[in-house]
């Protein structure tokens, strides 16, 4: 079992990956992570996963998420791992099964080491222990705080690590990493110190007094101070050759005499990127692939870099081949191949090899005119060397492989916009895909930019920054030089004008060429072939927020056979224009879907980009539809009017694939629901809600669904289907209900009446009708729920639709219990139990029976009331309805408590574990509450006032007014205590 944050998350157990159902099981998991072995406080997991605007029901889906998270734990044999405790809940690891827990140990012990040599090599055992920025990839204030420390202390080890290593006398093998990690912190003077020491004590004086001016300039324009007087003295005795920082004379004229020998050695490298941030996980995967590039490796090491335009390929590359240079001290040769350049402008490979033979000081009389022949003596004066070679840019494998080294020794970097598969294919490149940075790095190189102060208290506009720039480093380095450019205006000014959708591109640009934005994607579309560029153009259409689009939605949209259109999205895909997020699903981010957005509209007319919307809702329509009535066979849903999609139907086979598809298409259907209604094709949204509507309540999407029946709605107004509009009205209704929005709820409701009485519409009647019951009962307005669900039960009689009628007699029945109407309500049981038999309602047949044995527990019918238990027990456990199971339990141990106490306590004992196992907050207090009951008739008060106090903590944090009976026992058991004291 293995566990991670010092990189992205990690979850492994045996070395298979552990899911995580969504980015709430993430942070969850997070957050339990970073406290590991520590009680993480309820209150705070909420705030980990909601920075405000918290739903109703957080605490709920919190309980949730640690629910799945232990059950795909549990699937992968790692039971046990998460413990419920006292507010909150605790993850049980070792040292060895997290990576933090590691680094904080190995630090420990480093810390402990007299000798500096052994606390070198525990502090490097220490940075071992991380893969990248912690928490990477993972947002929210909480966490980003969390990150942020972690990243801190890892710098501050870092820094700890390169001084011992510096007086060690080690100057030559840590100046580059010094110099590499003042980079990433620009402003750290005692950083800037070491960096400089290094540098003088490895003969690189020059390079030490530049490194002084660079950083003294950089604290006036950021901070508007000067360096420090240490640091200005460090400066004064390198400037003045100061014999006191030298190390040993010999080894100084020994590096010196190394210097000279290499002084015609090509050091082709262009200048890396001044604000290079992130990329730790990649460099990782570089460095050990250089690592590898030894004479008798066998292979030829050569890395594939790629990924979309403005990603950052050629700054990782630069930025790694300067880290890496030192172990290629034969050459490092560099060349721009300008794949996507403008037309025309390729260099030719003969031009390329005559460059690099020149650099390796070949003399123009001994190159040969023949093509085949340069290369060959490119190949022979690149063997048995340590050379670098980086082609930058490539358009592809064919421009890549005439300048390939003949023999191991070297490492060669290849970036390109095209995925170069040729390459990995025959020559065994090793593919490096740039994804955009994560939220932390992105916010880094705006702090790095733009200085700390600058962002300070504006965590708002740098987050929707962020967001607005994709994540894209050219965006963000443009929107920082923009925001440089106007010193005075607040970020959230530069904000508001990139919120325009259609001028965000125009603003992303900083003047011509590799500058701007619009031009770097116009690169990698103009060397699209037309039904790949078409296809691109046509995924700008798509409405859904950073959508996740299928092979088969896209050939709906373009108007392609599945085939046609895999081949195409293949195309974009090695073209970076789009990524491949699982097998036939492809996404892009909002800056290129913005530019094919633009594009769709100056290239297609009209009505081609009408006729593919028109061809993408039907698809996502009829197969919803399909799906849902696969879901849900007992309440199926029909289509009139609504044109069939193009191509073959999907046809679901079963339960499991329908609701995967749901799982994965339900964020672009509530989407393309909304975007219909607004934009033309109101019958896809009207006919949506009613498709989309069980699916959204039974995964507790209550907010998606309120959004999705209100646009409904209106849909159906425009159309003048009262209908439909009634149906919309109860399922917004349904949703405001959930959202604990009961007033809300009630006003859609009776709005639904209205016009379900104008179109003698009973359906939708007696759904309002059934629904005010509810509410009103919510409300404590008994006589009020009682009457609706009574016209309610009369309408599913007349429409004689028997599992409405089971519903409305049961509800019924709640009602006149909440009254203290026990005949009544057990009659109306009775009714129900009979009906959910006749029909094989299995689930509401156990229910029922729970529910009678608590009405003949409260008449004092206790031999009924436990025989109905122990009936719905039965059934509860034959079906495997745990959620079922545990009220039959604690029914049965209350009945046990005065007559066999012990009984009593092996039933609620029982009922606590599942209620724990399923997170049923509510379930979890009542039944705390009976084994308080229990034990106080036992006489063992201190137990009965554990247990009432953990009832009245969930009952509180479920804000229901049962806390008022738990508080009542806890209170009145005091007084005794302390007046029998007395």
């Amino acid at each position: 079992m293995q566990f991670g944050v010092l990189g992205t998350l990690l979850a492994r157990v045996d070395g298979q990956a552990v899911p995580l159902n969504g980015p709430r099981q993430a942070k969850l998991l997070a957050a339990l992570l970073v406290r590991a072995n520590q009680v993480v406080s309820l209150q705070r997991l909420v705030e980990v996963m909601w920075d405000g605007n918290l739903p109703a029901t957080a605490v709920r889906q919190v309980q949730d998420a640690v629910s799945g998270v232990r059950r795909n734990l549990a699937a992968h044999g790692a039971a046990d791992v998460i413990s419920t405790e006292r507010g909150g809940y605790r993850i049980h690891l070792e040292t060895a099964q997290l990576d933090l827990l590691a680094f904080e140990h190995e630090r420990r012990l480093a810390q402990q080491e007299q000798r500096s040599g052994d606390a070198v090599a525990g502090l490097r055992r220490a940075l071992a222990c991380w893969r990248g920025p912690a928490l990477a990839d993972l947002t929210g204030s909480v966490l980003e705080d969390e990150a942020s420390r972690l990243n801190a202390l890892r710098t501050s080890v870092h820094k700890q690590c390169l001084a011992l290593e510096l007086a060690l006398g080690r100057h030559h093998e840590v100046v580059d990493e010094l110099t590499a990690l003042l980079r990433e912190h620009p402003l750290d003077e005692e950083l800037a110190a070491q960096a400089m020491l290094a540098l003088y004590r490895a003969g690189r004086q020059a390079e030490a007094l530049t490194l002084y001016q660079q950083i003294r300039r950089e604290l006036a324009e950021e901070l508007g101070t000067d360096p420090t007087p240490p640091l200005q003295e460090l400066h004064r005795r390198i400037l003045n050759s100061d014999p006191e920082l030298s190390c040993d004379r010999s080894d100084r004229d020994e590096r010196a005499t190394d210097q000279s020998s290499h002084r015609s050695v090509p050091r082709q490298l262009p200048a890396g990127v001044a604000y290079f941030t992130g990329r730790a996980r990649e460099i990782d995967d570089l460095l050990r692939l250089a690592h590898s590039a030894t004479p008798g490796s066998g292979a030829i090491v050569i890395s594939a870099i790629g990924g979309a335009a403005g990603i950052g390929k050629t700054g990782l590359a630069v930025h790694f081949a300067h880290q890496i240079a030192p172990q290629f001290p034969d050459a490092q040769l560099y060349v721009n191949l300008r794949g996507f350049a403008a037309e025309g402008t390729l260099p030719s490979t003969t031009t390329v090899v005559r460059g690099f033979l020149d650099a390796l000081g070949v003399p123009t009389d001994r190159i040969p005119c023949d093509l085949d022949a340069q290369l060959a003596l490119y190949r022979s004066r690149m063997a048995n060397t340590r050379s670098l070679i980086l082609l930058d840019n490539a358009r592809d494998a064919e421009q890549v492989r005439p300048l390939l080294p003949g023999e191991p020794g070297c490492l060669v970097l290849v970036t390109s916009r095209d995925q170069l598969l040729s390459l990995v294919a025959l020559d065994g490149a090793v593919p490096i895909v740039l994804d955009v940075l994560s939220r932390n790095e992105a916010i880094e190189l705006l702090t790095r930019r733009l200085g700390a102060e600058r962002l300070r208290g504006q965590t708002q506009a740098v987050n929707e920054l962020v967001d607005l720039c994709a994540r894209l480093p050219l965006a963000l380095n443009i929107a920082a030089a923009r925001a440089l450019s106007q010193p005075g205006t607040p970020l959230s000014v530069w904000v508001e004008q990139l919120r325009d959708a259609q001028g965000r591109l125009a603003l992303l640009s900083a003047g011509a060429g590799a500058a701007d934005v619009r031009t770097v994607f116009s690169w990698s579309y103009k060397a699209l072939g037309a039904r790949a560029a078409r296809m691109f153009r046509l995924l700008g259409l798509h409405p859904g927020p950073n959508p996740e689009i299928s092979v088969l939605a896209a050939a709906s949209l373009a108007d392609l056979t599945t085939g046609e259109a895999r081949y195409t999205l293949n195309e974009l895909s090695r073209a970076h224009l789009i990524t491949t997020v699982a097998p036939d699903r492809y996404t892009f981010h909002d800056l290129l879907r913005t530019y094919a957005t633009e594009l769709t509209h100056d290239c297609d007319a009209d009505d081609a980009r009408r006729d593919a919307t028109g061809r993408m809702l039907r698809y996502y329509t009829s197969t919803a539809l399909a799906a849902a009535n696969v879901l849900y066979p007992h309440a199926p849903v029909s289509l009139p009017d609504l044109p069939s999609p193009s191509g073959d139907p999907v046809k679901f086979d079963g339960f499991p694939r329908s609701r995967a598809w749901m799982d994965l298409e339900s964020t672009n259907l509530v989407s393309c629901s909304i975007h219909a209604e607004s934009s033309g094709w109101p019958a896809y949204s009207a006919h949506m809600s009613g498709i989309l509507y069980r699916y959204l309540l039974s995964t507790e999407r209550h907010a998606d669904a309120a959004n999705l029946h209100l646009s409904a709605f209106r849909a159906a107004t425009a159309l003048n289907d009262k209908s439909s509009q009634a149906r919309a009205l109860v399922n917004l209704g349904v949703a405001k209900y959930h959202l604990h929005d009961y007033p809300g709820a009630i006003r859609q409701y009776l709005a639904a009446l209205d016009l379900s009485a104008d179109v003698d519409d009973t359906a939708e009647a007696s759904r309002a009708h059934a629904n005010l019951g509810g509410a009103y009962t919510q409300l404590g307005r008994y006589d009020e729920a009682i009457n609706h669900y009574t016209k309610a039960l009369a309408a599913f009689e007349q429409l004689d639709q028997p599992f409405g009628k089971v519903a409305a007699l049961f509800n019924l029945a709640v009602a006149h219990e909440c009254q203290e109407n026990y005949p009544d309500a057990l009659g109306l049981l009775h009714q129900c139990l009979h009906l959910a038999r006749q029909i094989g309602d299995r689930a509401n047949e156990s229910r029922s029976l729970n529910y009678i044995g608590r009405i003949q527990t409260c008449l004092g019918n206790t031999d009924a009331a436990r025989g109905s238990f122990l009936e719905g027990l039965g059934l509860a456990r034959e079906l495997d309805e745990t959620g079922l199971v545990g009220p039959s339990l604690r029914g049965l141990g209350t009945l046990a408590r005065n007559s066999n106490p012990d009984e009593s306590l092996s039933y609620l004992q029982e009922a606590l574990a599942i209620a724990i196992d399923i997170d049923d907050i509510y379930e979890l207090a009542s039944t705390h509450m009976e084994i308080g009951d229990t034990h106080d008739t036992l006489g063992d008060q201190v137990r009965a006032q554990h247990h009432w106090q953990e009832a009245l903590s969930r009952f509180i944090e479920l804000g229901v007014p049962d806390a008022d009976s738990a508080r009542s026992r806890l209170d009145n058991k005091f007084t005794q205590t302390t007046t029998g004291n007395s």
